[in-house]
């Protein structure tokens, strides 16, 4: 599940699918994304290479699925129509 599609759960449902209510997601997405600022700065060369396909939120999702399901990455990398790498 993406998150254009989980963005159009009612509260209830989004808690059940996903784990977390919408409030802990968001907060977690605004960890992940200023964890995420503090550590580029510290890697040379952050900017190479190629431009993600995937929003923060698509990425926390894709965790919090690993961790509550347990799904492997092929599967989880099939549902988000990226490589098992990237995932």
């Amino acid at each position: 599940m993406k998150w254009n599609t989980a963005k159009k759960l009612s509260p209830e449902q989004f808690k059940r699918l996903v784990g977390v209510k919408s409030a802990t997601f968001e907060d977690v997405v605004s960890e992940a994304k200023r964890i995420s600022k503090l550590q580029s700065k510290k890697i040379k060369g952050k900017k190479r290479g190629p431009k993600e396909k995937l929003s923060w939120r698509d990425k926390v999702l894709m965790m919090l699925m690993y961790y509550r399901e347990y799904r492997s990455f092929a599967h989880i990398a099939a549902s988000y129509n990226i490589s098992e790498a990237q995932c």
